[in-house]
């Protein structure tokens, strides 16, 4: 999907320029399962935003700051960092920094910014910019029991992970996210891909928000909001229409009320002691013919029992 949706961590972030952009973004956290020939698709739509790093962020003396930044090779090696930690992407697993440089270090496999470049954007999708001019590289430790050492362009090194935003959209960036999905997947294993909506799961009461939209941790808010949005779409041979973005994802269904069922001799039956096989819609409207007083909302066991008492029969259920 990349580079519309583009991985962090266990998210999806859209946008070509996400990497630039610090306002709050549209993200999707999505679990795919397999049932029989089905695929079924979770969606949960949100709204992220991805802080950059500061030089600030990582607590070096002024003095070396200005040595490093005076050299075109400068580099501030671990002694000076301390065990500082930071978020890397895609993962946005933390390692430890072992040195920051203003060029790629001789331990990287990429000796020009431009193979590291191609990298980045043959594997993960990601677009860095054409020149490495405001570009810093970190060399990152992510095991106490391995010497391997990982080089990062800053644009790929956070401070923080995703912070979420309590604002969301959820039309939208499910109608968008579904709409590039069809685009940049047309044909699975030869079939045609398209998707149908269906809601697979009980729906709780939205959550109120009395305060203005603010940046909070999934796990204290929206993961309690993402439960009353997911969606399922499932995978089918035949093409069937796609979602339009006007539509609602979210139709409301009618609920239907039992008809009376014709043809039911409920004196008979009520005299082979069989009234089970009556429902309740059929029940009142026999007791009503009879003149026999009852609700619709009567449960069917006193509605039996009124049925029994009418025709003066005892009743075992």
């Amino acid at each position: 999907m990349a580079p519309i949706w583009n991985q962090a961590g266990e998210y999806m972030v859209q946008g070509r320029n996400f990497l630039h952009n610090q306002s709050p973004m549209n993200a999707i956290k999505m679990e795919i399962g397999m049932k029989n020939d089905e695929m079924f698709i979770a969606v949960w739509p949100l709204r992220v935003r991805m802080r950059p790093l500061e030089f600030s962020d990582l607590d070096i003396v002024p003095s070396t700051k200005e040595e490093f930044f005076s050299k075109r090779e400068g580099c501030i090696s671990e002694l000076s960092l301390g065990a500082k930690q930071l978020h890397v992407l895609p993962s946005l697993k933390k390692g430890r920094i072992v040195s920051i440089s203003r060029k790629i270090p001789s331990s990287c496999p990429y000796q020009s910014y431009k193979e590291l470049k191609r990298h980045w954007k043959n594997l993960y999708g990601y677009r860095l910019p054409e020149s490495d001019e405001t570009i810093l590289y970190f060399s990152m430790h992510f095991n106490a029991f391995s010497s391997t050492v990982y080089t990062y362009p800053s644009l790929c090194v956070r401070p923080d992970g995703l912070q979420f935003h309590s604002r969301v959209n959820f039309k939208e960036v499910l109608g968008s996210f579904i709409q590039d999905l069809t685009k940049k997947v047309p044909r699975i294993c030869g079939h045609e891909f398209a998707v149908t909506k269906k809601l697979v799961c009980a729906v709780p009461k939205m959550l109120s928000w009395d305060q203005d939209a603010s940046l909070k941790t999934p796990s204290k808010v929206n993961m309690v909001k993402l439960s009353t949005i997911v969606k399922e779409f499932q995978l089918k041979r035949e093409i069937e229409p796609v979602t339009k973005l006007d539509e609602d994802p979210f139709p409301k269904k009618s609920r239907s009320r039992p008809r009376v069922q014709p043809d039911m001799d409920v004196e008979a039956l009520a005299r082979a002691n069989d009234l089970g096989k009556v429902n309740t819609a059929t029940l009142v409207k026999w007791l009503r013919e009879n003149k026999v007083s009852c609700k619709v909302k009567d449960k069917k066991s006193d509605l039996v029992n009124k049925v029994m008492a009418y025709l003066n029969i005892s009743s075992n259920l």
